[in-house]
């Protein structure tokens, strides 16, 4: 027999109601919980497009990228104020936004600094953060390192094969572009990547930065794909400019200085 309780209805009846609202009730907790990682993840992407903004007003102004901040100081390289130094040094680090002119540091909606990296072969005629005549302009002319000997740069580091593990990379999305492995998938190097760390520290190692981008600094320049998919153990946001992207915008200007 089915007892009913005070209001007329039955224990089962009554269970089935309880169950009923706690799906409710966690369906309206994760759909706001989704809300609120979407509108996050839209701030940050808007504060990295004012970075990119940043980025390439700086390249117009001085026909190359800057370092990364290696000593937290907010200026490219190490000192204050610093420069670059060797091709070999301050590629991977963090944003030298006072370098950038930026009223204050950028941060992504969780308040976490960005990392940033650029691409430093001097080798190949293809250090994005020196500004060198690379075009054979005499230096009493005009054109003397000016932003073609960039744009310049940037096309030979589209030639340079095969991939460099030494310079700035992605490595895989762990679905299209093979295994997320710095290792042994080297996807693409890049002209400069911003990676922002999401909202949480979701695999637990290297701080607020997930996955590879976690150990992304000094020498290691392995940055995670930006078509990476969010998931249990990665939130972060990869923003990266490929050398032919780069050179596109550049090339779209109405004239170059």
């Amino acid at each position: 027999m089915i007892k009913r309780v005070e209001g007329g209805f039955s224990l089962l009846e009554l269970s089935v109601v309880l169950v009923v609202m706690g799906s409710v009730l966690s369906i309206a907790t994760f759909s706001y919980g989704y809300v609120l990682r979407k509108v996050d993840q839209a701030k940050t992407a808007r504060s990295m497009d004012e970075v990119q903004n940043a980025l390439l007003t700086f390249v117009i102004t001085n026909h190359r990228l800057p370092c990364a901040d290696t000593d937290g100081n907010g200026y490219e390289g190490t000192g204050l104020p610093a420069s670059c130094l060797s091709a070999q040094s301050d590629k991977a680090g963090g944003l030298p936004f006072k370098t950038l002119f930026l009223d204050s540091e950028p941060f992504d909606a969780a308040h976490h600094k960005f990392r940033y990296g650029v691409y430093r072969n001097s080798a190949s005629s293809a250090d994005l953060a020196t500004n060198t005549e690379r075009t054979g302009d005499a230096a009493t002319t005009e054109r003397f390192q000016n932003l073609d000997d960039f744009i310049q740069a940037l096309r030979n580091a589209q030639g340079v094969s095969p991939l460099l593990a030494t310079q700035v990379f992605v490595t895989g999305d762990g679905v299209s572009s093979g295994a997320i492995q710095c290792a042994t998938n080297i996807v693409a190097n890049v002209a400069y990547v911003l990676i922002s760390g999401g909202d949480d520290d979701l695999d637990g190692l290297n701080g607020y930065l997930d996955g590879a981008n976690g150990a992304f600094g000094g020498a290691v320049t392995c940055s995670e794909s930006p078509f990476r998919v969010s998931s249990g153990l990665y939130d972060d946001q990869v923003m990266v400019e490929s050398f032919v992207g780069l050179t596109g915008k550049l090339l779209k200007l109405p004239k170059r200085l």
